[in-house]
């Protein structure tokens, strides 16, 4: 642990990766050890803005899922129109979000603990084309510029958290999820 180096928490949602996440940092941070925490996401600045502002107009007033969701359950049609749209806005927002929170400080000696990560949004990505039935392919543009972004930060190491159907089921009911 004493080189930087990126580690990735990946898994189910509540499977324990914040926590996870802040229990290491803060076992590097008593040794003295430079760590920074961070998320790399779909769905940020420019994909989230375009994805409110086309779950508002057309998927009405659904406040129970995330935006993109209400779009691709309520409109999937006009999702798959615009899933090419969507997806380079989220390559641009993905790509500042890496670089700024995960790649300069890594160059900088820091080690990044970061929650999902680039293999995620590329199952994101991959999920969402086949609900749509938009053809996404492994060796796309998309997957390749993902995969090579992730490879300028060396190798790196990730954690799967998973837990059991039913804890699972009682973590997203007290988080309201």
């Amino acid at each position: 642990m004493l080189q930087p180096r990126v580690i990735a928490f990946i898994g189910t949602v509540g499977s324990g990766k914040s926590t996870h996440m802040r229990l290491l940092y803060s076992k590097l941070k008593q040794r003295g050890l430079r760590a920074k925490t961070t998320f790399l996401k779909t769905g940020h600045l420019f994909a989230f803005i375009l994805e409110v502002f086309l779950a508002k107009m057309v998927a009405g007033k659904r406040k129970d899922v995330f935006p993109i969701r209400a779009l691709v359950e309520e409109k999937p049609h006009l999702f798959k129109r615009i899933f090419k749209l969507w997806l380079s806005l989220d390559l641009v927002s993905v790509t500042i979000r890496f670089l700024v929170s995960i790649y300069i400080p890594l160059k900088l000696g820091y080690t990044v603990l970061v929650e999902e990560y680039i293999p995620a949004t590329i199952s994101d990505y991959i999920y969402l084309s086949k609900i749509i039935k938009f053809p996404l392919k492994i060796n796309s543009f998309e997957i390749i510029y993902l995969l090579k972004l992730m490879s300028l930060c060396g190798p790196t190491h990730i954690v799967f958290l998973d837990a059991e159907n039913d804890k699972l089921t009682l973590r997203w009911k007290l988080r309201g999820s």
